[in-house]
């Protein structure tokens, strides 16, 4: 094989090495960046925990409503009020729960979307990038000096 032949192999060498490792790059930026769908998952379940703390809401607010219309039973309507009473109270302590839980998943959902894309760029970046610089600079600084070798 005459020399600039063997030359032109070591080129197509490289550049092969180069475009699988950048592949690879791109493959690991695409499955870390898959991870941003737990955070998308968990700010979607946030604003399903912050719909049901409002319907605890509503419900606390019904059941006060229905203790103040029994209140006018005689005899037994302030007990009935009195426990429906202690009952809506419960159904907003519950509901003001839910909703703090919901506020802290949204906000833990879109710091994990956020750091799964930042993981994804730092790691596709390092496997697409360390095996690759370092034998393109080589080669840079070579490939000319060999090549004046060869013509001589």
């Amino acid at each position: 094989m005459p020399p600039l032949s063997r030359i032109r192999v070591v080129d197509a060498s490289v550049a092969l090495w180069v475009v699988l490792w950048l592949l690879a790059g791109a493959y690991v930026f695409v499955a870390v960046g898959q991870l941003q769908d737990y955070g998308d998952t968990t700010i979607t379940a946030a604003a399903g925990l912050h719909q049901t703390s409002r319907a605890l809401g509503r419900a606390a607010d019904g059941l006060r409503d229905t203790g103040d219309a029994l209140e006018q039973i005689p005899f037994v309507g302030g007990e009935i009020e009195s426990n429906i009473g202690r009952t809506a109270g419960d159904v907003d302590r519950l509901g003001n729960s839910v909703r703090v839980t919901a506020r802290q998943a949204r906000a833990s959902g879109v710091q994990a979307r956020e750091s799964a894309h930042d993981v994804a760029i730092v790691l596709g970046a390092a496997v697409a990038l360390v095996p690759t610089v370092p034998v393109i600079a080589l080669y840079l600084l070579l490939r000319p000096v060999v090549i004046e070798r060869v013509r001589r």
